[in-house]
């Protein structure tokens, strides 16, 4: 079924963009564009992070990826989880998943994947590798 052009038929998942902080802003935009791309073929997506207005008072550089807190980890998953119930596929940006989020995932049934990015790639490179690795783990 769609509704407004996008496609309920996809299921929800939560996926973890993981990177250091030398890699933030590469890993912030590769999500946008990802984010951008999937939805231009009908699914829905939102991406959740250090990125949001909150995060954003908290630093004069918008493109950094903050170090986020143990509340803040848990706060995106349990949003997500959210999400997931609605059919989204929600990025969450973070260096990590935390132990919480992945239990609450288990426990709820909630589709869990992680993203990793190499260095040294273009965001044209590291978007067909984060589409291909939401391919191979069955989210994309």
């Amino acid at each position: 079924m769609r509704s407004k052009g996008l496609c309920t038929c996809y299921p929800g998942a939560t996926v973890w963009f993981t990177a250091s902080s030398a890699q933030s802003a590469h890993t912030r935009t590769v999500a946008f564009v990802l984010a951008e791309r999937l939805r231009a073929n009908g699914r829905k997506v939102e991406v959740l992070g250090a990125h949001a207005p909150a995060a954003a008072r908290r630093s004069s550089d918008p493109t950094l990826l903050l170090e986020l807190t143990d509340s803040d980890l848990v706060r995106f998953g349990v949003m997500a989880e959210v999400l997931v119930r609605n059919g989204v596929l929600a990025l969450i940006l973070s260096g990590g998943v935390h132990e919480t989020v992945r239990v609450r995932h288990a426990a709820s049934g909630t589709p869990l994947g992680e993203i990793r990015l190499d260095t040294g790639q273009t965001v044209e490179q590291s978007v067909r590798s984060a589409h291909s690795q939401l391919a191979v783990q069955g989210l994309a």
